[in-house]
């Protein structure tokens, strides 16, 4: 943030101050800085703790209302006058429209993240902090384990300290060494009560139930170490970066080459697994069945072909060629203004002032690995004689595309690369990239 000052102020924990200090000042983006706020305890105290340290006007918060219980519009407006009463810029973001019968929880998450995205690239903020402290990741650890019998697992690694999502917005995260406990009572010494979400009782929630039997039992046996996590994921992309940028290519028809001979077997799996990623498109991960057809195509010395996640890959000589399968390709009609992501693969956006048709194949307008981009209805009846539609079109890199932790960032810039697609913002915190201890 530039010019970060401590400003005095009444007493408090000095590792959280500390924490938050060594962050604003390892900040290499002087743009404002955006601060989640649901008006929670843990989200209050971050916020309050950030005005002690520097201008409100280098802050802005943003409070996302889902819209999922009565008093939520209350509770945003309760936001927006404490920050009005300390000058600091505020807006609402709101959830509209029907909400999901399943899953919501999680679809809850994705929609906040999109809301955020959308505001801190319109009000240009250099990224967005939250308030998750060392006990969100000892329960998302204890979640993760439970789901695991791998202890290598890279998922095993938690929330990262920041993550990219959909490649342009920055969420960071500074309190992950600090006890939540040690945050709520910076809050209590600031007299400031905050409002409590009824929804962090409801044992119906996994994380609620988590969170209880974590305060009976604060050092649970066998909790995983996600320092090695973290360590052993950033040694797998940073080995990955180095396998892609060296061995693989592109051709002019979107097929991958990928020299795997010679590469040891950890990296030339996880290099396996993001090619088929990046090719397939497809929003699911692998699952163990397909990293097991993998491995076995890796080991192979023989000619061979077979189909993974959406993808041809065929095995000569030490070397795969990937390809997407040719089946289940969609055609999509989009709207003037309107933007999508085609096939998992491409970001389209229509630039014209008429609907316009993305298929596979050849045709007017014809873009990289036959990606058609045609008019429709009355107007495709001149389209041979005119220009294609004006559209930008750009690849997408697969899940970084959607979700990048900041433990892949090498590994994405280089797939990136590969993919012929915009590259990826680097991360405004400096030294995000270093291994929170838990």
């Amino acid at each position: 943030m530039g010019e970060t000052a401590m400003v005095a102020g009444p007493s408090a924990s000095p590792s959280f101050l500390d924490s938050l200090a060594g962050f604003l000042n390892e900040l290499a983006d002087t743009r404002p800085l955006g601060v989640a706020v649901s008006g929670g305890g843990d989200s209050l105290s971050l916020l309050l703790a950030l005005n002690h340290l520097v201008p409100a006007q280098r802050l802005f918060v943003l409070t996302v209302d889902h819209g999922l219980r009565p008093d939520s519009t209350s509770e945003a407006r309760t936001v927006a006058v404490l920050c009005a009463s300390r000058a600091i810029p505020h807006e609402t973001l709101a959830w509209s429209g029907p909400k999901p019968a399943t899953r919501l929880q999680a679809r809850a998450r994705q929609a906040r993240y999109e809301l955020l995205a959308e505001a801190a690239g319109r009000l240009g903020l250099c990224g967005v902090v939250t308030a998750h402290t060392r006990d969100d990741q000892a329960e998302t650890l204890w979640m993760r384990q439970a789901r695991t019998t791998d202890h290598l697992s890279t998922g095993l690694a938690g929330i990262p300290p920041a993550t990219l999502y959909d490649g342009r917005l920055w969420v960071m995260r500074p309190l992950l060494d600090i006890p939540r406990r040690a945050v709520r009572d910076w809050l209590s010494d600031q007299g400031v009560k905050p409002m409590e979400d009824p929804g962090n009782a409801d044992l119906r929630f996994e994380r609620v139930r988590v969170r209880r039997d974590l305060a009976a039992n604060p050092a649970p046996v066998g909790l995983h170490d996600a320092k090695a996590a973290q360590d052993r994921r950033q040694a797998l992309a940073a080995a990955c970066a180095g396998v892609i940028a060296d061995r693989t290519r592109r051709d002019g028809q979107g097929t991958i080459h990928f020299r795997h001979a010679g590469v040891a077997a950890a990296p030339a799996l996880a290099v396996l697994v993001r090619l088929v990623d990046l090719v397939g498109g497809r929003a699911r991960p692998l699952d163990r069945h397909g990293k097991d057809l993998l491995r076995g195509l890796l080991e192979t010395g023989v000619r061979r072909t077979a189909t993974v996640g959406r993808v041809l890959i065929d095995v000569r000589d030490g070397a795969m060629r990937l390809s997407r399968e040719n089946r289940a390709l969609p055609r999509v009609l989009l709207a003037p203004g309107a933007t999508t992501d085609w096939d998992g693969r491409f970001r389209i956006a229509n630039r014209s002032l008429e609907p316009i048709a993305v298929s596979a194949g050849p045709g007017p307008g014809r873009r990289p690995e036959l990606l058609c981009v045609e008019r429709t209805g009355e107007a495709a009846e001149h389209a041979r004689s005119q220009q294609p539609p004006e559209a930008t079109v750009s690849a997408l890199c697969g899940a970084a595309s959607r979700i990048l932790p900041v433990f892949e960032y090498e590994c994405a810039v280089e797939t990136a690369r590969l993919a012929e697609a915009p590259q990826f913002p680097p991360c405004p915190w400096r030294r995000s990239a270093k291994v929170v201890r838990f």
